[in-house]
């Protein structure tokens, strides 16, 4: 189950976010009824929560803060169930950085 929360202020694709999301989830043979949840924030939540959890000014990108330590199977092994955890996004911080970066929002890296 992924639960996307967008508390940000700025107008996001939540139904494209969720495929994304569960692709990846998908892709890492995670249990599909793993709970997710995604919380989409300001840059000045996103400054707070970087500055309480990382001890970093200003905003990030993003955050995660995983739970249950999930990892994907082995092999044959079955996938596993649990919290994954959750991911706090700043889609203002994610905007500046695409455009920095010659990309839009939308467009996903071609390299890692």
């Amino acid at each position: 189950m992924i639960d996307i929360n967008n508390e940000s202020g700025v107008e996001v694709d939540t139904e494209r976010l969720l495929a994304l999301a569960s692709f990846a989830l998908d892709l890492l043979r995670i249990h599909p009824q793993t709970e997710l949840s995604v919380l989409l924030v300001d840059e000045d939540t996103m400054s707070a929560y970087h500055v309480k959890y990382m001890d970093e000014p200003g905003p990030t990108d993003v955050l995660s803060f995983p739970m249950d330590e999930l990892r994907a199977p082995d092999g044959d092994e079955e996938p596993p169930l649990g919290m994954l955890g959750d991911i706090v996004l700043c889609p203002a911080v994610t905007a500046v950085q695409a455009a920095e970066n010659h990309r839009t929002p939308r467009r996903r890296p071609t390299t890692c």
